[in-house]
């Protein structure tokens, strides 16, 4: 009987241990994971620049400012929160970072909510005037033309076989077409017919900064028989 007894519980502790190392079921997967600023950065598929706020212009206000953001399981920023920075600059900031689109996030292939922190950069704005009208060399220009209309050449220099260049300071407009035309240097004779052509170029508008200004540049027209 005693026997009975040692051999039953021997197999009970045999079928308990075995019990005890079945591996466990499968983690239920969170709600939300907190990623690194430096990862959703390489998830950003849609970036909207913050409007610089003409306030915060005026009055030289520059700096960072760090949001608290969650991303949803489709990408979309769902919620913002200010950690840090300049009121004007957060609202500026906020605005468009809500714009923001995001590769979604995944673990084990099913996407899922994220809590990330976003820096908006405010540089200092430059309190300078845009210039209306800039000077551009040569070379510039020509890279600039759309039309060009070919001078004749004089038939009396033709005829007397004379040859020569021409060099015609110019003024591009914003809209690209040829204002206040001046001959620098050149004989008479080719003068004329330098500016005839000249003046029916068009060219693209220059941009500085995004914006068209007029251009001052210099022309050289060759005749060359």
């Amino acid at each position: 009987m005693k026997t009975k007894q040692v051999l039953l519980t021997a197999i009970l502790l045999v079928v308990s241990a075995a019990y005890s190392q079945q591996p466990d079921g499968p983690k239920p997967m969170p709600e939300r994971v907190r990623v690194s600023s430096g990862v959703m950065d390489g998830l950003l598929v849609h970036r909207v620049e913050p409007v610089y706020p003409a306030e915060a212009q005026k009055n030289q206000i520059s700096g960072n400012v760090v949001l608290w953001a969650i991303v949803g399981n489709d990408g979309d920023v769902i919620n913002l929160k200010t950690i840090s920075g300049h009121p004007l600059l957060a609202e500026a900031a906020t605005e468009a970072v809500k714009q923001w689109k995001y590769r979604p996030y995944t673990i084990s292939g099913e996407p899922i909510e994220v809590e990330t922190q976003v820096l908006v950069k405010f540089g200092q704005p430059l309190d300078i005037a845009r210039p209306t009208r800039i000077r551009v060399s040569s070379g510039v220009a020509e890279g600039m033309l759309i039309r060009r209309v070919q001078p004749e050449y004089p038939l009396s220099a033709r005829a007397n076989h004379l040859q020569g260049d021409v060099i015609l300071g110019a003024t591009i407009s914003k809209h690209g077409n040829i204002q206040n035309l001046r001959v620098i240097s050149g004989a008479p004779v080719f003068a004329e017919a330098s500016m005839d052509a000249v003046k029916q170029w068009k060219y693209r508008p220059y941009l500085l900064a995004g914006e068209p200004v007029e251009v001052e540049t210099q022309i050289l027209i060759k005749f060359h028989m």
